[in-house]
């Protein structure tokens, strides 16, 4: 059973078919970056420089955690409504911002008074509806 490439994929050792089917692609194993050697060293980077704040980060609350384990709950709680805070404080800001903008696209507008731009349009009375688009 299977598609053409499979079975030509399959070795026969004792009897059984055995899938050789790669899951990394050769290229890769063999050392060959196919151009993308700029996206691993970036990716090196970004991984290499983020294990210094996770360390930092563990040994934080360790030190917490041994020399002060009644104020825990209390940091914890600070920490959780810090970023609560920052996160709802740039939520509020795009909202202002989005107002704002809105506002501006449509300050011209005069309203629905005498010779407004809004007042400006086609009445569309006089146009027959058929029920059905083939009685024309």
């Amino acid at each position: 059973m299977g598609c053409s490439t499979c079975k030509q994929k399959n070795k026969v050792s004792d009897g059984m078919d055995i899938p050789d089917i790669d899951l990394v692609p050769k290229k890769i194993l063999d050392g060959d970056y196919s151009g993308n050697f700029i996206f691993k060293v970036v990716g090196f980077v970004i991984i290499t420089a983020a294990i210094p704040l996770i360390i930092l980060a563990l040994l934080v609350q360790l030190f917490f955690t041994l020399f002060a384990p009644k104020k825990l709950p209390k940091l914890v709680k600070t920490f959780k409504s810090g970023g609560n805070y920052f996160f709802k404080k740039y939520i509020e800001f795009k909202y202002k911002k989005s107002i704002r903008k809105r506002e501006n696209q449509f300050a011209n507008n005069k309203g629905y008074e005498q010779d407004s731009e809004l007042t400006d349009i086609e009445v569309l009375d006089d146009i027959t509806i058929y029920d059905n688009n083939k009685k024309k």
